[in-house]
Order: C-alpha cells, then structure tokens, then sequence
C-alpha cells in the first residue's frame, strides 16, 4: 500500500492513485473470502500476483517521456521566470492559476484538478524555490517585481 501513496502527489490524479492501496487491501480479503485458503503457498501466491501488478502500475506510469519545455521565446516572461526557479511542470501550472486568476483556493484547485492538499504542498515548494515569501500572494509579488525588470 505504501506505493500507492509514493506516486499518489506525482500524478494528475492522485486521488485515484491514492484509493488504489484500498483496493488491494480489498482485493486480498475477497480472494480469502472465496478462496478459504490460508495456506502459505497461496498466500504467497497472491502477494506475488499483487506486487506483480504494482510493478506494471510503476513501470506504466513512470516510463513516460518527461514533458520538455522549449526555452522561453523573447519577451516570455514567465517562462524566464519558471525557467529562473526550476519550477517543475506542475508547479508551473499551479503558478500560472495563481497570476491569471483571482479564485479562492477551492476554485483553483477544482480547475487543476487537485486536492486543496497538493495546491498547497505545490505552493510552499514553489515558496521554497522562490526564496523570500511565505504565501501565495508572496509568490505573485515576487512575480511582479520580476516582470517589472
């Protein structure tokens, strides 16, 4: 179950990723409920299909091609500044959303398709790379201040 929740934040949805350790947890007890074999032969069994399954989950999933963002055309500033702060893909949307809209949080997060969790774990990780701010208004000062250069 513990995978589940390693590639649960890495994900676009990790909502989904997140109730998969439930659903093996499901899944064991029902092959018990039907099978009423407890055997250490058969319980090997199903922990070998089920890691089996994991594995195929991971290597699906993270054997994707890393999406490469061109370098940022002249006049693209906020490219330069994603570019400035390595932030990652994700963390570039996140801080797109917050410079474009004025939402509440909630709004935010139903639009990137994430937990209020995960809006706030992307915006203090962005705090971190930034320097210097604490929030997300922190961040859209530091942003300003930037396209003014």
């Amino acid at each position: 179950m513990l995978g589940f929740w390693l590639v649960a934040p890495a994900t676009k949805h990790p909502y989904i990723w997140a109730s998969g350790g439930n659903f093996v947890k499901a899944f064991q007890i029902l092959f018990l409920m039907v099978v009423h074999d407890f055997s250490p032969a058969a319980m090997f069994g199903l922990t070998f299909a089920q890691a089996t399954a994991i594995a195929l989950l991971f290597w699906v999933f993270y054997n994707k091609p890393q999406e490469v963002y061109p370098e940022p055309e002249k006049g693209d500033v906020f490219g330069t500044f994603c570019d400035k702060y390595h932030f990652t893909p994700r963390e570039r949307d996140v801080m797109q959303a917050i410079i474009s809209s004025e939402d509440t949080a909630k709004a935010l997060c139903i639009d990137l398709d994430i937990s209020e969790r995960m809006f706030y774990r992307y915006i203090r990780q962005m705090c971190d790379k930034v320097g210097s701010v604490d929030n997300r208004n922190g961040l859209v000062k530091k942003y300003l201040t930037f396209t003014e250069k």
